[in-house]
């Protein structure tokens, strides 16, 4: 059941314009567990899924790539997933290629939700809650002038100009969400509804809780 889920969402990745998907693989990323040592300093060890299967999705040019899945982990009698996906560098392709990157990584949890799984998003631009794009692009403008404050005080610091193209640093934090366009849309406001879609009413949410137990997803984090 679990492959499945992944194999759908290598398809839905695909079919809404992701750059590159890999997968689906076993297992998924590996999470880390702090211990102390004798002499009292903080460590951790990366400990990786003993079950489960993942796929990884470049949404577009400039952001990195994000994993979703479900695996077991030694300790945990639940399936979760958790991860980081940075998308700031993607608006220096501009703020349509941003834009399009980021409704893509919240179409993909749109898709996770529907499949029943306990998605949990964090969201500095809270663009997860609202949908609200105006919104969006006033948080990226904020980082932007931010920026250049920044790069003001290095250049008054180091007496050097800052260098013409600066990062924007979007930061978004998020996990699996709502809708799977199977015929070919996706999750609107985005794009369009689609006629042929029976409605969360008739999906079937209650196979893989009954057949796998426990379910959460944790949250995978956007910068």
């Amino acid at each position: 059941m679990v492959r499945e889920l992944a194999v759908r969402t290598k398809a839905f990745a695909q079919m809404i314009g992701c750059e590159k998907v890999l997968g689906p693989k076993r297992g998924g990323p590996e999470v880390i567990k702090l211990r102390k040592l004798p002499n009292g300093d903080t460590t951790g060890d990366f400990i990786p899924a003993e079950s489960g299967w993942s796929v990884m999705v470049l949404p577009g040019a400039g952001a990195e790539p994000a994993e979703f899945g479900l695996c077991r982990y030694p300790g945990s009698p639940h399936w979760n997933l958790a991860g980081a996906c940075k998308i700031q560098y993607a608006a220096q392709n501009g703020w349509e290629h941003f834009l399009l990157c980021h409704r893509r990584l919240i179409s993909l949890l749109d898709l996770w939700r529907d499949f029943g799984v306990d998605v949990k998003v964090t969201e500095e631009s809270e663009f997860w809650e609202t949908r609200s794009v105006e919104q969006l692009r006033e948080r990226l403008n904020t980082y932007d002038r931010l920026v250049a404050a920044m790069a003001g005080a290095l250049k008054d610091s180091l007496g050097k100009g800052p260098k013409e193209k600066q990062s924007r640093p979007d930061t978004l934090a998020f996990t699996p969400s709502d809708r799977e366009r199977e015929c070919g849309s996706v999750h609107p406001p985005f794009y369009p509804d689609c006629p042929n879609d029976p409605g969360p009413q008739n999906r079937n949410r209650t196979s893989f809780f009954s057949r796998y137990g426990p379910v959460n997803h944790t949250p995978i984090v956007i910068h």
